[in-house]
């Protein structure tokens, strides 16, 4: 018998895809010469140019056997080299690559990033020519700078500039991940989204109404040093794509409206409602919260301090849930938990009551514990029929505002399996596993809040998150002549979105591991884990990682092993 995660279903592969969003461009340098899309911002500059990876100052794990090269050498351009490609009406995508980042250079501060919305023939206020960058400028301005090339000499200001704090982001020259999200709402303004390393780096967006704003234009890369010949500029795995949506959501609620969702309902019949209040009401601030937060509390104590919200459907399956919630410390009145919920249905007959859900909670108490159980407690053991305490040493001081995430699936009718996460790290185990008597297989998502000792604890909640988890499948397939060992195919369709197919073989049976890495050397999705019999496999894998977290854009690797041997091949993941 095959041995594998809990998370895998072995079902038929369906060999279709869609594409959820539009590569508008891809480069990796593998061929050995740029793109010809290419182009330079400034006429008659160095060229780009694909150089072998050996040459770089470091190797990029997974970068392959070429890395892009850009440097204004006769500093003809002030030490400034942009290469562009695209069109000019292009608006709202998003640019990433992976970027060779300067600290200290010797040679005078020294940046580094990426371009969006360039347009040479553009007269801009200050220069002829325009483009944003976001640039590493690790130097000792310790900052990412997002900003336009309309410098004034006489005021030494940019028409458009954001200097981002970067503290504890970088330690020496080295390779990064950067990313650029460009929108234009409408035709007056342009925002902008940051990431580093699949960090958000600053604010959630940043506005240009300026003078000088773009409503579209090209992409590319951008290297400077000013004070000597322009730094050489190492870029890889560049890609461009469309800004779209995600799909899979199934509930959202930042109570922005004034008012929750009408969804909403109670969980106990005759309960308090769940209200929106200001945020100057809460406890302390959210930062990015907005105007109003999510308000929950058993005020009388009708059900022992126990207040729960839930929306959804009772049918719904394999979803998460996240959410800010606000968490307790040691609070006066004794031990309050507040967090999120799954699986819920109330009319559903407990072995110890009636209706049923399963809750991760943060207990900041004396216990110092997330707690992950059902409702189920008996009065005559004092135990739930399911229960996990994961300790939480060092991830609280004092009450505070937490992001909370709970992964629930049901990979068979009597196995539940959870993935929690707090403050966007795991917690605990790789997953938890109810195959317990009250085990159940679906039910509506919502929020929770608990203090048994007096009127129950206020509840605060914003940016509540439900999405569904993608499956995924593996298809053992026959084949009349196998392999004396392993072999592992390329992925297709490759680059993909969201699915991609990966097919390998078993000559004799197998331990074996078939894993997605970054190209930080990170494992983001173990695939297959356990003993295989010897055959012809297919896998599928839908871009999300063990949280059931869409990935960015980008490159990655697919690692087999056996314990004997590893195999690894390159995919491209566009959205």
């Amino acid at each position: 018998m095959m041995k594998m995660l809990s998370s895998i279903l072995i079902a038929a592969v369906l060999m279709t895809f869609s594409w959820g969003q539009t590569v508008i461009f891809s480069e990796d340098f593998e061929s050995g010469t740029p793109s010809s899309e290419w182009e330079l911002f400034y006429a008659n500059e160095d060229l780009l140019q694909a150089i072998p990876m050996s040459s770089a100052p470091a190797v990029l794990a997974g970068g392959g056997d070429y890395v892009g090269y850009l440097q204004d050498s006769d500093a003809s351009y002030t030490g400034i080299a942009a290469a562009v490609a695209g069109d000019l009406t292009l608006q709202n995508y998003t640019i990433e690559a992976d970027v060779y980042c300067y600290v200290n250079d010797t040679g005078g501060s020294a940046y580094t990033g990426v371009v969006v919305y360039a347009d040479s023939s553009k007269q801009g206020s200050s220069s002829h020519g325009f483009l944003y960058k976001m640039v590493a400028d690790f130097d000792s301005d310790n900052r990412f700078r997002l900003y336009n090339n309309q410098f004034n000499m006489n005021t030494f200001s940019y028409t458009f500039s954001e200097n981002i704090d970067a503290t504890g982001l970088y330690t020496e020259n080295a390779w990064h991940h950067m990313k650029l999200v460009v929108n234009t709402p409408d035709t007056s303004t342009t925002t902008f989204t940051c990431y580093f390393d699949g960090n958000l780096v600053g604010s959630e967006s940043y506005t240009d109404t300026g003078i000088d704003q773009a409503d579209g234009g090209k992409f590319g890369i951008f290297s400077m040093q000013m004070d000597a010949d322009g730094i050489a500029g190492y870029f890889d795995n560049i890609v461009v794509t469309s800004n779209e949506s995600s799909s899979n959501t199934l509930f959202a609620d930042d109570f922005e409206s004034g008012t929750p969702s009408t969804d909403w309902e109670l969980f106990y019949a005759n309960e308090d409602v769940l209200q929106a209040i200001p945020m100057s009401s809460a406890p302390s601030v959210l930062a990015d919260g907005g105007d109003y937060v999510g308000y929950l509390q058993d005020v009388d104590a009708s059900y022992t301090g126990i207040a729960v919200a839930v929306a959804g459907e009772q049918t719904a399956q394999n979803y998460t849930i996240e959410a800010d919630v606000y968490c307790y410390v040691n609070d006066t009145g004794g031990s309050a938990y507040t967090g999120v919920v799954a699986y819920a249905d109330s009319s559903m007959q407990g072995s110890s009551s009636h209706g049923f859900l399963y809750k991760l909670v943060a207990d900041f108490d004396a216990d110092n514990r997330f707690r992950l159980y059902n409702n189920q407690f008996n009065m005559n053991t004092f135990s739930y029929t399911f229960s996990e305490n994961i300790d939480a040493t060092g991830l609280y001081t004092g009450n505070d505002w937490h992001h909370m995430k709970l992964v629930v699936n049901t990979p068979d009718t009597s196995t539940t399996t959870f993935t929690c996460y707090f403050d966007g790290n795991l917690i605990g185990a790789d997953s938890y596993t109810d195959t317990g008597i009250d085990q159940t297989d679906g039910g509506k998502f919502g929020i929770f809040s608990m203090q048994m000792d007096a009127d129950g604890i206020a509840g605060y909640f914003d940016n509540i998150l439900v999405t569904e988890n993608e499956a995924l499948t593996v298809d053992p397939v026959s084949s009349p002549v196998l392999p004396m060992e392993i072999s592992l195919e390329q992925n297709y369709p490759n680059p993909f979105n969201p699915t991609t197919s990966i097919a390998f073989e078993l000559g004799s049976d197998k331990v074996v591991t078939l894993e997605v890495i970054n190209l930080r050397g990170e494992t983001v999705k173990t695939l297959v884990q356990g003993l295989l019999p010897a055959n012809r496999y297919r896998v599928e894998w839908d871009g999300r990682d063990e949280a059931g977290r869409s990935m960015p854009s980008g490159v990655y690797l697919y690692t087999l092993n056996d314990g004997q041997q590893i195999i690894s091949k390159k995919m491209l993941l566009v959205k």
